[in-house]
C-alpha cells in the first residue's frame, strides 16, 4: 500500500479511538454497564490496534525504522497512555471529569507533535 493509504487508515483509527474514549466517558456519565460503555470499550480495543499497525506501517514507508526521532516516541507514549486511559475510567468511573481532561492534553501533545515534528 502506499504512504497516502496509511496515513488516511492511521487518521481514521485515531478518529475513532478518541470517539471510543467520547463513548466510554458518556457512559460512565449515564452511569452503570450500558451499551453506550460497552460499543465503547470495542471500539477502543479495535481503533487502538489499528493506530499502531498504521503508525508503524507508515514508519516503515517512511524509512524511519531505523532511527526512531524523539517526536516520534514521545507520541508513541501519548498513544499508549491514551489506551491505557480506558482502563482507569472503568476502574474509578467517578473522576470522569479528570480522565477527560488527560484525555484532551494527551491527545494535543500527540498532534502537536505529529504536525510540528519538533528536534530535540
Amino acid at each position: 500500500m502506499e504512504y497516502l493509504t496509511y496515513k488516511t487508515l492511521h487518521i481514521i483509527s485515531i478518529a475513532a479511538l478518541v470517539v471510543s474514549l467520547g463513548f466510554i466517558i458518556g457512559g460512565c456519565w449515564i452511569g452503570g454497564k450500558n451499551a453506550l460503555r460497552k460499543w465503547g470499550f470495542i471500539t477502543h480495543g479495535i481503533s487502538w490496534i489499528l493506530v499502531f499497525v498504521t503508525a508503524f506501517k507508515l514508519v516503515g514507508v517512511l524509512g524511519m525504522h531505523e532511527n526512531f526521532p524523539n517526536w516520534a516516541q514521545a507520541k508513541t507514549a501519548c498513544w499508549i497512555l491514551l489506551g491505557l486511559v480506558a482502563f482507569t475510567i472503568k476502574k474509578k468511573p467517578k473522576f470522569v471529569a479528570i480522565h477527560y481532561g488527560v484525555i484532551l492534553i494527551l491527545s494535543s501533545v500527540a498532534i502537536g507533535l505529529a504536525v510540528l515534528k519538533p528536534s530535540f
